[in-house]
């Protein structure tokens, strides 16, 4: 650790998007990513080694890793979790896990700051989300589900004036579904900068994961098909 900053490695494998990011306290220095790949397996290692390599450090100097832990792609957030994993035993360093949702509605948040309502969404298939919803105190209100979106999904809030932000690759589907309603758009792309403020702050709380028991959190294997619908 350099003056007390930790040097934190951001891993976010959750969707389509590889991303890497260095962080040095809680300000990120740099960061790679491929918004468009579905073979994280074959570039995450060359993007952390071009990464270290661009900020002069070697792996030795990290202090700890942060993932985006899901919910996603089944197969993506394994690989992100195994290099994450390997790292962290290698090296002796802590790894902190930040919920994908959590991190795209933080985001969502400093775009819009005077937002009721945040609904960060990850695609599933079809009109079939993994969403949570959160208040503007980034208080969850619902925690992590399946849900197979409708255009009348939203009309209880949308009734009672709140202004809802939906933010995450699964919200870019609803625009049409949603034409006409007030409900604003946020983000739709996931990647490692919206780790950093979690990450640091967990760091330094040491709020870690346990190694030896960790795992993405999938919400639902990836042979089952019926989502619940409990967001309304």
């Amino acid at each position: 650790m350099s003056l007390n900053k930790p040097y934190l490695l951001h891993i976010e494998t959750s969707t389509d998007v590889c991303s890497v990011g260095l962080s040095h306290g809680d300000v990120i220095e740099s960061i790679i990513e491929d918004s468009n790949t579905r073979a994280h397996a074959s570039v995450i290692t060359v993007y952390i080694q071009d990464l270290l390599r661009e900020a002069g450090l070697k792996t030795s100097d990290l202090d700890g890793i942060v993932l985006s832990e899901g919910p996603g792609s089944y197969t993506s957030l394994r690989v992100g979790m195994s290099v994450a994993k390997g790292l962290c035993f290698g090296l002796g360093i802590p790894l902190i896990s930040i919920n994908t949702l959590e991190a795209l509605a933080l985001a969502a948040l400093k775009q819009f700051p005077d937002s009721d309502l945040i609904c960060p969404m990850i695609d599933a298939r079809r009109m079939e989300v993994y969403a949570a919803l959160y208040d503007s105190k980034m208080e969850c209100l619902i925690d992590n589900q399946p849900l197979i979106l409708e255009d009348s999904t939203f009309d209880s809030y949308l009734q009672k004036g709140r202004k809802i932000i939906l933010c995450g690759n699964g919200a870019e589907k609803t625009k049409s579904l949603f034409k006409g309603k007030n409900i604003h758009y946020g983000a739709f792309k996931t990647g490692a900068s919206n780790l950093v403020e979690s990450g640091y702050v967990r760091y330094m709380n040491k709020n870690f994961a346990d190694l030896a028991y960790f795992s993405p959190n999938y919400i639902k294997s990836p042979n089952i098909t019926q989502a619940k619908k409990k967001l309304l």
